[in-house]
């Protein structure tokens, strides 16, 4: 066994680190080609399992020695809590996008996912401005099914002022099916070592015989892409479809295997309201953060030269992705003005209430789909506004704000 063929058997994901090393000199050509037998205690080998980084090393070692002397039948599965060195959890974006981790993007297919994609990619690209927060310049691996990259995919790109430089795109002549094709990946990975690494739909880039309602199936064809994600320190979105059930616990709204969810780190719902237009974006499972919402809309008045809509990010929200559509509009609109009228009264004699409040008072006397669509059509209106202040929603009256504002200047 040389030392190339015992590496990929204990760490398949370092194949493109392989494949860059032996086209990069012939020095690493002849090290991986050394018996791994003849060579285990080697500063050649060393040395080459330094560059897979220095942490690499004696873990390394130990399991290419057990590979050729197998202690006994049985491998430890467990090992001691002192010899695990903390870490902090490092965001690209916090609370939602993470460094060495999957992530899951789902919406129903008009809801303008590849929009929200691109634009994150194109955030990344140019180290830009993302769902609020500034992030680093870096790379993004794009890898899209269904949209032609010449009229769709780089115009929108373009439109969204991406620095193409970073951006690299799949090409739809060459065929990816995970799991078979996974060398595939490791290598486009080791080649531009990524920030961000989109794969839309996955569903799309599943070989012909994995059981996408299978968690057995989705597991073997994914799983080995958080290897990927926590070596390369990058991270991985995977985007799919909504189902057409209405379940009320989103993340069983999310098309095939629930597997999809159990290895994603962080789920992400994004949806279109009907009656704005505008898009909603929820992280709906984060088990290290804060799960905000943000809103977008599609700014279709002054399209770019290629004839594209800008998605415009418009801050965060308190409406919720996977609550957009459950609204079951049964009230008479003179219904939804009285409750108007409830909320703005109740508001103009107590001040700025805190959002959990006012809705625990209105929804005394009505439904919570008649207070909802009451909230929305006064801030459309611009009646009222709301406002986080730490990790409490506020909603205010804007007629008592002005009221208050012209006592103040009276005085």
């Amino acid at each position: 066994m040389t030392i190339e063929q015992a590496l990929l058997k204990l760490y398949p994901h370092i194949f493109g680190e392989i494949e860059v090393l032996k086209a990069e000199s012939e020095d690493w050509l002849a090290i991986l080609s050394m018996s791994l037998r003849n060579s285990i205690d080697s500063s050649e080998l060393v040395e080459l399992l330094k560059v897979f980084g220095e942490d690499f090393v004696s873990e390394g070692l130990a399991e290419l020695n057990n590979l050729l002397n197998p202690v006994n039948t049985y491998k430890r599965i467990t090992r001691p809590a002192m010899e695990i060195r903390p870490t902090q959890v490092k965001w690209i974006v916090e609370d939602v996008l993470k460094e060495s981790a999957l992530h899951l993007l789902a919406g129903d297919p008009n809801a303008g996912k590849s929009f929200l994609t691109l634009e994150i990619a194109s955030q990344i690209s140019k180290g830009g401005v993302l769902f609020g927060q500034p992030v680093e310049e870096g790379k993004v691996l794009l890898f899209g099914a269904e949209d032609s990259a010449s009229d769709t995919v780089v115009p929108r790109l373009l439109t969204q002022n991406a620095n193409l430089n970073n951006i690299f795109i799949y090409n739809e002549e060459e065929s990816v099916r995970l799991p078979q094709d996974l060398n595939k990946i490791y290598y486009e990975v080791a080649m531009e070592r990524p920030k961000l690494v989109i794969i839309d739909t996955v569903n799309s880039f599943l070989g012909d015989r994995v059981e996408t309602n299978s968690d057995r199936g989705i597991r073997s064809a994914i799983q080995p892409l958080k290897k990927v994600a926590d070596f390369y320190k990058c991270a991985i979105v995977l985007v799919t479809h909504k189902n057409k059930g209405n379940n009320t616990n989103a993340l069983y709204s999310i098309n095939g295997s629930i597997g999809y969810v159990g290895l994603s780190r962080l789920v992400w719902l994004f949806a279109e309201d009907p009656d704005t237009e505008e898009k909603i974006f929820s992280v709906i499972k984060n088990n290290i953060g804060k799960k905000p919402s943000f809103k977008f809309e599609l700014d279709f008045s002054n399209l770019s030269e290629f004839n594209q809509p800008k998605l415009n990010f418009l801050g965060e929200t308190e409406e919720l992705a996977h609550e957009v559509g459950q609204e079951h509009k049964t009230e008479s609109m003179s219904v939804v003005e009285d409750c108007c009228n409830s909320i703005l009264e109740y508001l103009n004699k107590q001040g700025k209430k805190e959002s959990s409040a006012l809705e625990t008072f209105i929804t005394n006397e009505y439904s919570i789909s008649c207070y909802r669509r009451a909230r929305k059509q006064l801030q459309k209106d611009k009646l009222i506004q709301s406002y986080k202040e730490g990790r409490t929603w506020y909603v205010e009256s804007l007629e008592q704000v002005e009221h208050l504002e012209q006592v103040e200047e009276e005085e």
